[in-house]
């Protein structure tokens, strides 16, 4: 068996030292330090947005019934033998409400007998026949409408019935209102126009 010198095995063993410094812990001084953290920003709520309230369409409002309604008469023409009675609603209710067409009317007697009548929607020489809009009659508000008639008898008749009283229906409505209002209209025929804004 061959002794080799202690010096040979320290030269073998020189090799070693470098892998196994490898295999080591970390030195301290080749760590990166940490990332700083951002401070959170502050949050803040939203302001409420402000709450509007729509005005409602007329499409979503009600239609105006007899008992929110007074009838007047604003003015009485005449000319060729037709004459033109301008009648005025007025809302005297809370709401709003809407109208839309043509009102009915009935010719009543001095006693309250209805007379005969015959309601022709159109127009006369004193006022042109316009086309139903719906009109949004405000709390307070007024919509009026035209009635025409002729008061000249034609054929056998001397004289036309006179009526002292008049019932009008307002549009879409059931119940009718009524009016003092001195009318001679032959044959008993009365034209109105559609409603429309204001009187």
């Amino acid at each position: 068996m061959i002794h080799r010198p202690a010096r040979h095995l320290a030269w073998l063993a020189l090799p070693l030292l470098p892998l196994l410094g490898g295999c080591g812990p970390a030195s301290p001084s080749h760590r990166r330090p940490p990332s700083p953290t951002p401070p959170a920003s502050p949050t803040s709520s939203p302001s409420p947005s402000p709450t509007v309230t729509p005005s409602p369409s007329p499409a979503a409002l009600g239609r105006c019934r007899s008992g929110q309604l007074t009838l007047s008469i604003v003015s009485t023409n005449g000319g060729a033998g037709t004459l033109e009675v301008i009648l005025a609603f007025h809302n005297t209710g809370t709401t709003a409400c809407t109208l839309y067409g043509y009102p009915g009317a009935q010719m009543l007697a001095a006693s309250g007998a209805p007379l005969p009548t015959t309601v022709i929607r159109g127009g006369t020489p004193l006022f042109t026949a316009g086309q139903p809009t719906l009109v949004t009659l405000a709390a307070g508000g007024t919509a009026s409408f035209n009635l025409g008639y002729s008061d000249v008898p034609s054929g056998t008749a001397t004289s036309c019935p006179i009526a002292s009283r008049l019932e009008v229906t307002p549009p879409n409505a059931y119940h009718f209102l009524v009016i003092s209002a001195t009318l001679e209209a032959c044959r008993g025929q009365l034209t109105v126009s559609p409603v429309y804004r204001g009187g």
